[in-house]
């Protein structure tokens, strides 16, 4: 038998990771002093670079996973897109990537 190595990428909820995280009792622990009790934040905007390194980890794997990275991940408001997101904003240099993971045509020409 070969053993395999392979990644999964899980959805979790702030109280949900915190709870596994920590343990019930911590989770159920009241805020901290600045009112803090969210892990991850919705407002937060995707950072170029860190993009860039994810999408050509992606690429190693296959052109379905750029694809899939590209369609499947999205900003804070769950409804935007990383490709949406990247091809709205030109000046982050990421364009060269929708073109390389079969962009629409209306994308690929902006």
């Amino acid at each position: 038998m070969q053993t395999v190595t392979a990644l999964m990428c899980l959805c979790f909820t702030d109280e949900g990771y915190a709870r596994r995280r920590w343990g019930a009792a911590a989770a159920a622990a009241p805020a901290d002093t600045s009112g803090a009790r969210r892990i991850w934040n919705n407002d937060a905007l995707p950072n170029a670079g860190y993009v860039e390194h994810c999408l050509a980890a992606a690429a190693k794997l296959s052109q379905e996973a750029v694809i899939s990275f590209l369609d499947d991940s999205v900003l804070g408001d769950r409804k935007t897109t990383l490709r949406q997101y990247c091809a709205a904003h030109p000046r982050l240099g990421l364009l060269p990537f929708l073109r390389a993971a079969a962009v629409p045509l209306s994308l690929a020409s902006i």
